[in-house]
């Protein structure tokens, strides 16, 4: 089993001079400063507000697994490079300071019965231990095929060579010990025993500090959270150059699966406050939220609507608690930033269409499409593009999407890849499900020093309709305070029927709000009043998918069946009684009743 690290101080150095710790590579081919793009000088000011601050780059991916797992014992594992690497589009890509990983389908859900509903770690000290007692044993092999791709990525210096192509990440991957699966397909393997001999090197001679094979940046584990088959990851930044330090986190997670209320689908989530040091290592407080979601699934109007409430009743419900004060609680509006990505299950409008006939119709259109690369018009049938650009979805406002440039991820069939032009469409893609975007991922900046936009969640009142001058001017904020860098789909991974999508963010410190207005520093007692209100309208939901549900239905027919008949042969069934009690027991009740 893989051997967590531990003990690592986020915290950089202040030396003598910082600039000197770069490496050569790094400072000739970016120019720039060890906190990325800031110019390290010595008449700069020395007091924290006028002193240039380093933006912030987070890297956010999403993956349904299809409850597929990992086995390196016998080489069975995917390559990822594709995933976590910038697409070749890209040149002269920043390193992330945050790296953000989102599953669903982590496992079976009889699997996933028989381990506890949720687990969370945090803390690169108490890793360890956590492992070692075995929890979180099922995300072992993920945590460790991700910072072996992270580290073949972005080992080597502080941005990604713009000229590496297929045959150069390729030799990464037999590098670090993975399996490209497409030439696994062919019949073509890397030895096991080969990848894991070289992994088992690179990762001793790393850890041990060999000149020959050390890399200048490296990432740890810091959060690692399971909510049944949900699995959210965060790496952080540990090198010499980091210049990023957690200060607090907090978990947050709720089910909204079975009976509207199991964690089979649902969102799983994760907030880090932040301390970020500048080039004088004085330090600026950010927080930022990751929510990881799997929605429900399925194709037509009832289906579209139950994913609308879940969004709804997610980012009105959803409460995180601090890790270091349980009693303390936030709301998702309550974090500078927050990206809400996974298996959000929107599919394209018109899918759900009953007919054979008009279903197919639909579908070869859809296929055609595909064929074409027509992004754009496929595009224009997307329900979550639809209720964001068209509806102004209320739940939603501030969030944005980077634009769509790759073909629907969902859904393949397994092993064949997706690359436009390698084969047509129709043999790429399921013929049992539509194909849609159904992984995506959305960003949003908050503007802690205005009022707290939902006081309605307190007050017990819903809040008005979203005035469309807010819904521009939230997104203004948002477009002015984080920057898309990349967004793409890993066609080259091969292992589900999804396939992973990534998206690389800059965070402008300067921009982001971090005083926090006084609405928004609640009182115990409107703490309480408010999880108290959280779990009414929780008991509501359970209700209301609960008599909905068809099993609910079932067992009402049944139920109801058996009064009927019963209650007109109630006479007959007394006849039957009195012929053939004993007579004993007949006087032994009568004297009880005596």
């Amino acid at each position: 089993m893989f051997k967590m690290a531990q003990g690592f101080d986020l915290t950089p150095k202040p030396e003598a001079s910082t600039a000197a710790q770069i490496s050569d590579a790094e400072s000739d081919s970016a120019g720039l400063s060890p906190l990325n793009g800031v110019t390290s000088d010595d008449s700069l000011p020395s007091t924290p507000g006028l002193v240039p601050v380093p933006d912030v780059h987070v890297l956010v991916g999403t993956f349904n697994l299809a409850t597929r797992i990992p086995n390196p014992t016998i080489n069975d594992i995917p390559n990822l490079l594709p995933w976590l690497s910038p697409p070749p589009s890209t040149s002269g890509t920043p390193t992330p300071d945050l790296v953000v990983v989102g599953f669903q389908e982590l496992l079976s859900q009889s699997r996933a019965a028989w381990l506890p509903t949720r687990e969370c770690s945090h803390g690169l000290a108490k890793l360890a231990v956590k492992h070692d007692q075995g929890r979180l044993k099922c995300l072992d092999n993920w945590v460790q095929l991700i910072q072996d791709a992270l580290q073949a990525i972005y080992g080597g210096n502080g941005t990604v060579d713009d000229n590496s192509d297929a045959k150069g990440q390729n030799e990464n991957v037999t590098r670090v010990g993975h399996t490209n699966n497409t030439s696994r397909s062919n019949g073509d393997s890397v030895s096991s025993e080969e990848n894991n001999d070289t992994t088992q090197s690179l990762r001793r001679n790393y850890r041990e500090g060999d000149s020959s094979n050390a890399r200048e940046i490296r990432y740890e584990p810091y959060c690692i959270s399971r909510m049944v088959a949900l699995g959210l990851l965060v790496f952080i930044r540990v090198d010499r150059l980091s210049h990023v330090k957690v200060r607090g986190v907090w978990e947050a997670s709720m089910g909204t699966g079975l009976i509207g209320t199991y964690g089979n689908k649902g969102v799983e989530g994760i907030g880090l406050d932040l301390d970020i040091l500048d080039t004088h290592f004085y330090s600026r407080s950010i927080s930022i939220c990751f929510a990881n979601s799997h929605l429900g699934p399925h194709e037509g109007f009832w289906y579209y609507n139950w994913r609308n409430e879940e969004v709804r009743h997610l980012f009105e419900t959803l409460l995180f608690t601090s890790t270091a004060a349980p009693y303390n609680v936030r709301s998702v509006h309550d974090f500078s930033a927050t990206f809400f990505f996974g298996d959000m299950n929107y599919r394209l409008a018109g899918a759900g269409v009953k007919p054979k006939e008009v279903r197919k119709a639909f579908r070869d259109g859809v296929i055609k499409r595909i064929d074409e690369g027509a992004v754009k018009d496929l595009l224009e049938m997307d329900e979550l593009s639809l209720i964001r650009e068209r509806q102004r979805f209320e739940p939603l406002a501030g969030f944005l999407e980077p634009p769509i440039t790759f073909l629907p991820s969902y859904k393949f069939n397994v092993g064949i890849n997706a690359k436009l032009g390698s084969t047509s469409a129709a043999d790429r893609y399921s013929k049992t499900r539509m194909p849609a975007y159904c992984d995506r991922i959305l960003f949003r900046a908050t503007d802690l020093s205005q009022p707290r936009p939902f006081n309605a969640l307190v007050t017990h009142t819903r809040s008005q309709m979203i005035t469309e001058d807010n819904w521009k001017a939230a997104r203004a904020y948002t477009t002015n305070c984080i920057q898309w860098l990349y967004y793409h789909c890993a066609s080259d991974v091969v292992w589900s029927d999804h396939k992973p999508v990534a998206a690389l963010f800059s965070l402008k410190l300067d921009r982001l709000s971090t005083e926090r207005h006084a609405s928004r520093a609640l009182k115990p007692e409107e703490e309480d009043k408010l999880m108290e209100w959280v779990t009414k309208e929780r008991r509501k939901r359970f209700k209301n998918a609960l008599y909905g549900s068809w099993v609910f239905r079932l067992i009402a027919v049944v139920f109801v069946g058996c009064l009927v008949w019963w209650i007109p042969n109630m006479a007959d069934w007394k006849r039957l009684w009195a012929t053939y009690m004993p007579n004993r027991l007949i006087d032994e009740l009568s004297l009880g009743k005596r």
